[in-house]
């Protein structure tokens, strides 16, 4: 049984707020790189979280597939 928990993802590699802030301001300004360490972060709790729902989602699976024998 799928519950169908979506967690909203922009996709790889991408935090388009963040990431065109430090655009915008630049790299070799404070603020530039703030954002740009702000969208780093950004990406890998993104990833991460995709992560621990798949992980998540699967082990609700087992459980109750285990439910249902």
């Amino acid at each position: 049984m799928h519950l169908g928990v979506n967690v909203p993802s922009f996709g790889p590699g991408t935090d388009p707020a963040t990431q065109r802030a430090a655009e915008v301001l630049g790299a070799a300004t404070p603020a530039g790189a703030r954002f740009g360490v702000a969208a780093e972060f950004l990406l890998l709790a993104d990833a991460s979280l995709g992560q621990v729902m798949e992980q998540w989602q699967q082990n609700q699976d087992e459980r109750n597939a285990g439910h249902r024998s």
